[in-house]
């Protein structure tokens, strides 16, 4: 087996049987007419919105992904964001760092009581899930395509009684601007707000908008609508970006939350095992 590191899907791809994503190359149809011996795209992570598996499963190309291999790394990546926003730790640490020492100002909010709703549960809620465990809160769970969960929840209950809602979709074409002003206005009880899932489920000029208007309390965003499509950094910025990022109540991260060495190990791990099962096929 030969092994070759392509910096971007321009180079020739006719002798490639295997294909292995780390970031976000477009495989689309042009592209799997470009390398006719494919048999498989194993993508490193969770994502396969960059990838066209209808046209390359229709080639008998497999698609393989290990979204269950970095889900700790982004429930226990969510919970930090939840403590840091709910306690005010960044901001306060951010203050003292400036030569501030206020405390009343910083007063936090505890998490035991708290109603939770997880908005997506796949793999990443459940485990956001399990690492709440302890923390005496209640879960609301809804997810469009899986029942029989514990804390099962409809759309409209988790919007109605949850203090926090914790985004964990992927993205496709039902949940891009899936979180936008209009879900803001259905929800009764100012939640705090996490997004570690996909940037494009929530258009980021409606959460600000609702942030100003008092609808959710707080943003905890470790990805974002104006990201590249490389995730290397952000588009254009918007017009109101320097009064969202020095908002007390907004926690940014840059798409960090699936990254931590075991995650990656894992990752790795399970993408072999599964290549491995195809190509003994």
């Amino acid at each position: 087996m030969r092994c070759y590191a392509l910096p971007s899907a321009d180079l020739p791809l006719a002798e490639a049987t295997g294909l292995v994503l780390r970031g976000r190359i477009r495989v689309d149809a042009d592209l799997l007419d470009r390398a006719p011996r494919l048999r498989w795209i194993a993508r490193f992570g969770s994502g396969m919105e960059h990838i066209d598996c209808a046209t390359a499963s229709a080639r008998g190309i497999a698609c393989l992904s290990a979204p269950e291999g970095n889900a700790r790394a982004v429930a226990e990546h969510a919970l930090g964001m939840l403590l840091s926003l709910t306690r005010r730790l960044a901001w306060a640490n951010r203050e003292v760092i400036e030569g501030q020492w206020k405390r009343a100002e910083n007063t936090g909010w505890e998490l035991r009581g708290a109603s939770i709703g997880i908005v997506g549960y796949g793999n990443t809620g459940p485990a956001f899930a399990e690492v709440l465990q302890g923390m005496g809160i209640r879960l609301l769970a809804h997810d469009k395509y899986r029942t029989g969960f514990e804390g099962e929840s409809s759309l409209e209950q988790i919007q109605a009684e949850s203090d926090i809602i914790s985004f964990h979709l992927p993205l496709a074409a039902e949940t891009k601007g899936y979180a936008d002003y209009n879900f803001w206005k259905r929800c009764q009880r100012k939640p705090w707000v996490i997004n570690t899932s996909r940037g494009s489920i929530m258009p980021l000029d409606d959460a600000y908008r609702a942030l100003q208007e008092g609808l959710i309390r707080g943003l905890a965003l470790d990805v974002l609508d104006i990201e590249r499509s490389n995730l290397e950094g952000l588009s254009a910025l918007p017009e109101f970006w320097n009064d969202f990022v020095n908002h007390p109540n907004v926690l940014i991260t840059p798409h960090i939350a699936g990254w931590s060495s075991q995650a990656f190990a894992q990752m790795a791990e399970i993408l072999v095992n599964r290549v491995a099962n195809v190509v003994q096929c």
